[in-house]
């Protein structure tokens, strides 16, 4: 395991999961959901006084990409970063096709 973490760009996180899903074309850009609550919780001074104040929790909910209509600064165009691969093609030189006749 890593003694550090491993970070990537918010574009290397696009297209990591632009791979990962097999996408072929459309501009893509990360997309994340949070969650907002409120909660009381008691807070230290540094005088030694705790006092108990409103505060606010975000959390994280999903991590994911999402499909704009057009590009952005932040987009990226996924038949650029993962082209759809080409349909194999039979080499020259092959097996002749029985249906043509020799003259």
């Amino acid at each position: 395991m890593p003694e550090s973490p491993i970070v990537v760009s918010l574009k290397e996180f696009t297209e990591l999961l632009i791979r990962e899903r097999n996408v072929h074309s459309g501009d893509w850009a990360p997309y994340f959901r949070f969650g907002l609550n409120v909660a009381n919780i008691n807070v230290e001074y540094p005088e030694g006084v705790t006092n108990m104040r409103p505060a606010s929790l975000v959390s994280l909910l999903e991590l994911g990409i999402q499909q704009f209509p057009e590009p952005t600064p932040m987009t990226l165009d996924a038949g650029k970063v993962n082209p759809k691969p080409k349909p194999n093609r039979p080499k020259k030189g092959g097996k002749r096709s029985l249906t043509k006749s020799r003259k």
